[in-house]
């Protein structure tokens, strides 16, 4: 007849199964993590090639590629954007609350200074957030492109998952929309600064020229969105006159 095993032994067992459990999950989601971060990387090399070459036939593209020199920031600490964040809530939910005229014109403003909060805590130049959300949606936070991008930074829900999946959000981690996160301006707005000071570092990493052409080259990358990069003619185009759009805009900012 075996013996009862001891309630010191069971506990031991147990926790050693617990752990080991917790280790496997641990361990998945780990390499789920990198495989994502290796599929971009893929994509993010071949668009830089085929942008590149892009460049060489496209005269007007190549002026404005040349012609734009983002501001250099030095990164600000987190908590300073943070301790914003019910100041800037309060602010919007007394515009959607209010039955005042000219309501956009007023989150318009909440926007700008949000984003003159946030884009320091990434070390990105305001001014170049501001000059992609005039582009991207023209301030309007439930703008939904045909695809499927949501929202100021226009950012798709794929993109969104590995947003979270990397943890790269450093200020909004979660959204106060249950029904659509995206719609959430302060989520979307540190979600896409998030993005593209990642896109920044993969450009860095990956040794493409100068920090003016890390920026650069992680804006075209931020326009194709997360596993969009094909080698074809019509998308490269179309990231092209995107980069040219934002490099106006952000000149027009400049002034």
């Amino acid at each position: 007849m075996s013996r009862p095993v001891s309630r010191r032994k069971f506990l031991k067992l147990f926790t050693l199964g617990t752990l080991g459990a917790v280790a496997s999950v641990s361990g998945l989601l780990y390499w789920k993590r990198w495989q994502l971060h290796a599929e971009l990387l893929r994509d993010f090399r071949q668009s830089h090639e085929t942008i590149s070459l892009a460049l060489q036939k496209n005269p007007s593209a190549k002026q404005w590629y040349d012609r734009l020199h983002v501001r250099s920031v030095e990164r600000q600490p987190v908590e300073t954007a943070r301790i914003q964040l019910h100041s800037f809530r309060s602010r919007l939910d007394e515009i959607d609350r209010s039955r005042i005229v000219f309501k956009q014109r007023r989150r318009k403003q909440v926007f700008e200074d949000v984003v003159n909060a946030f884009a320091p805590a990434y070390g990105i130049d305001p001014k170049l957030v501001l000059a992609i959300m005039r582009v991207e949606s023209g301030y309007h936070h439930q703008d939904v492109s045909e695809t499927g991008a949501r929202g100021l930074m226009q950012i798709l829900r794929s993109t969104d998952r590995f947003i979270k999946q990397q943890g790269m959000r450093k200020i909004v981690p979660t959204s106060s929309n249950a029904a659509e996160p995206l719609f959430d301006a302060l989520y979307n707005i540190d979600g896409g600064i998030a993005y593209l000071d990642y896109l920044k570092k993969l450009a860095r990493q990956e040794g493409f020229g100068t920090e003016q052409d890390h920026i650069k080259t992680a804006l075209l990358a931020y326009n194709q969105g997360f596993r969009g990069v094909r080698a074809d003619e019509k998308r490269t185009q179309l990231a092209l006159d995107y980069f040219t759009k934002i490099a106006k805009e952000y000149e027009e900012l400049q002034r």
